[in-house]
């Protein structure tokens, strides 16, 4: 009973998604609204998954969030360099030494966002048992890997159905 229970986010994040489907989920803008849906139904399976006492949780959840925000406003940066690379390459008359520089802060993004989960795998080395920090990896590993099969169907689903109507 506890899973469905549990299962029912997950289902209610899918319909809405379906409902709410954008073309070029992962180009361009990501809606901060859905990233957010997305963040709390992570949340609330990882409270299902690992078993560790209410403290120890509190303590993981609150430094994951933390993580989840710095690295969306990296994300979020390193979608606006993009779009500059992209008209930096549209234009044909672009300063070469312009293109370096921004491709060169586009790596530095990266870099950042390498370093803030190795610094908190580190830290969440200290709060959790190792079988659960491994609980926790494979969770994230699947976790992400369901969602972009999820996002896969529905940009497929949104192209095949253009498709149609044309």
């Amino acid at each position: 009973m506890k899973r469905i229970i549990l299962a029912f986010p997950f289902f209610l994040l899918l319909f809405t998604l379906n409902l709410n489907a954008q073309e070029g989920f992962f180009h361009g803008r990501m809606n901060p609204e859905r990233m957010k849906k997305i963040d709390q139904l992570e949340k609330i399976k990882l409270m299902d998954i690992l078993d560790v006492d209410e403290e120890t949780l509190i303590r993981f959840l609150k430094r994951f969030g933390e993580l989840k925000s710095k690295t969306w406003e990296l994300f979020t940066r390193k979608d606006s360099l993009a779009r500059q690379v992209q008209k930096l390459l549209e234009d044909e008359n672009s300063d070469e030494e312009k293109i370096t520089q921004t491709v060169k802060e586009l790596f530095a993004i990266d870099q950042q966002i390498c370093a803030l989960k190795s610094e908190f795998f580190t830290m969440a080395e200290n709060i959790l048992p190792p079988r659960e920090l491994a609980k926790f990896l494979m969770f994230e590993q699947k976790f992400r890997r369901e969602l972009m099969r999820v996002f896969e169907k529905k940009k497929f689903q949104r192209n095949h159905m253009k498709g149609e109507i044309e």
